[in-house]
């Protein structure tokens, strides 16, 4: 299939386009980098250049190109979740779908978040109530509806993939994971406000086979959870990176906490796994020892 990717070049495009080359899928991946590729050497793949706010452009790329399917992963700005880029994104976003579609794209999908949920507590299904308190949120939220509505009325299929805490190799330094890594490697103790909170954090290389998944099986629903289907302390996340360093832990890092956060929510994955056969192949054990692998030529 040939499939148009955005942010191809990012923390989680990289992986997702290394998965789906490995799949034998042609792909035209667009990224705003300057520096394409990132190293990828892959057959039956080019990189592009370009802005999405240059939308009828990309849709002429799109276009020419002779895409089946679009995989959208690009946002611009992160970690800036403020209005403006958000609405920037939101723009940008719609553009690309309508214009995907037009060219002839018979899949598109995009990728939410688990901050659409109006809930923070439990298992999370693909039907619980939407409505974080965010912009963010409800931008991602309209996106989704957005989509369907174009993909219904030009007879495509939409996907939209609601992924969890995503961590793994290519990560931002300053997110939890990698923080802490770098911090015990470095012999520092990392500084963590909220040790006991729990989240349900998903290896990067899983959610590049989720998305390859649904591609190959072009399953019967729209929405899927992308999670690890538990939830893991932060605690219990610094204690694995300890012992994956091969360093004792730092007890004193929780006794002096700071915070607690209220927050303790999982996806639900059953609905992925069903129809796709999915599931995640890393613990938070392996996926941290994978993470500090890819880190080795930082020291």
């Amino acid at each position: 299939m040939k499939i148009f990717v955005t942010g191809g070049t990012g923390f989680i495009g990289v992986p997702v386009v290394r998965e789906l080359a490995k799949r034998g899928h042609e792909l035209l991946v667009f990224s705003a980098d300057e520096y394409l590729g990132k190293g990828l050497t892959l057959d039956r793949s080019c990189f592009v250049q370009g802005d999405l706010q240059n939308h009828k452009n990309v849709g002429d790329m799109i276009k020419n190109f002779g895409a089946e399917a679009l995989v959208h992963l690009a946002w611009q700005g992160l970690p800036d979740y403020s209005e403006e880029m958000c609405e920037r994104n939101f723009i940008n976003s719609m553009n690309l779908f309508r214009e995907a579609a037009n060219a002839g794209c018979a899949l598109l999908l995009s990728t939410g978040s688990c901050w659409e949920y109006l809930g923070r507590s439990g298992m999370l299904n693909e039907d619980d109530q939407m409505g974080g308190a965010s912009i963010f949120s409800a931008v991602k939220n309209s996106l989704r509806l957005i989509g369907e509505a174009i993909s219904r009325k030009r007879g495509t299929s939409f996907y939209w993939l609601r992924l969890f805490f995503v961590y793994g190799p290519g990560q931002r330094n300053q997110s939890l994971i990698p923080y802490i890594v770098r911090s015990i490697k470095s012999g520092q103790s990392p500084v963590i406000q909220t040790p006991h909170a729990r989240n349900d954090f998903i290896f990067v290389e899983d959610v590049a086979r989720a998305v390859a998944d649904v591609i190959d099986h072009r399953p019967r629903n729209v929405v899927y959870n992308v999670g690890s289907g538990t939830s893991t302390s932060v605690e219990a996340v610094i204690r694995a990176a300890y012992g994956q360093v091969g360093k004792p832990v730092d007890e004193d890092i929780f006794r002096e906490v700071r915070g607690e956060s209220g927050d303790n929510f999982w996806a639900d994955i059953s609905r992925i796994s069903v129809d796709t056969g999915w599931w995640p192949k890393y613990d938070i054990a392996s996926g941290i020892r994978a993470t500090i692998e890819s880190m080795r030529g930082d020291d």
